[in-house]
């Protein structure tokens, strides 16, 4: 006897037995489903058809549909649509979090930008010295890049763990969720180095290729 649910006191033979299944989101466990024949009349205007793309096939069925059950509504739902429902939010999430992280990655590019530019305008006569001297380009550009690359693996150090607290938060949600692993963090983590490198690099060079003469001009 079925002991919840719309069959709730109705009774029948167990046809089969069948492995546990998803039919709801992830963010739920598994529950007790049981799968039964209606046995009113007006418990059975719901059918699940497998078709072919295409609206032709939609139109055919409504057609049939209308001509056996007129006064009944023809309303239809895909199931890849109505899976999709499911997680509207996370994937509403997910854009808005990509959006804001390249407007944050472009302003953070932006802001090295500027202080490399100023950094290698304030030290042009320590430039200019150190290349009389027999600095090298590399030199140079180790010289200008270090103090910036030093700040943004601080701050990689700072984000790191904020960054695993918000995403086990976010997973903690759901019942069935994935692990993480180091390489979800060593990646962004890498990329980001790389960016600001490449950010501060070109005014380093830029300082490293300008004429000595031109800076040391005043003293």
């Amino acid at each position: 006897m079925v002991s919840e649910g719309p069959a709730r006191g109705q009774e029948g033979p167990v046809l089969s037995i069948v492995r546990d299944f998803h039919f709801s989101a992830l963010h739920s466990p598994i529950e007790p489903l049981v799968v039964y024949q209606p046995q009113g009349v007006w418990d059975r205007r719901n059918m699940v058809l497998r078709v072919a793309p295409g609206r032709d096939v939609l139109d055919r069925i409504e057609a049939a549909w209308q001509e056996v059950a007129p006064a009944v509504p023809f309303d239809y739902e895909f199931l890849d649509a109505w899976l999709a429902a499911l997680y509207e939010r996370e994937r509403v999430s997910g854009r808005l979090f990509a959006l804001f992280s390249g407007l944050g990655i472009v302003a953070a590019c932006l802001g090295l930008f500027g202080l490399a530019a100023f950094a290698a305008q304030r030290r042009r006569k320590e430039i200019g010295i150190r290349k009389v001297l027999g600095a090298g380009i590399l030199r140079v550009i180790v010289l200008l890049s270090r103090e910036f690359i030093l700040l943004v693996a601080v701050s990689i150090m700072i984000a790191l763990p904020l960054s695993i607290w918000g995403l086990e938060a976010w997973l903690s949600s759901f019942a069935f969720r994935t692990q993480l692993a180091p390489w979800m963090f060593a990646v962004p983590a890498a990329a980001a180095l790389i960016i600001a490198l490449a950010t501060v690099s070109g005014q380093a060079l830029r300082a490293a290729l300008a004429n000595p003469v031109d800076s040391l001009r005043s003293e």
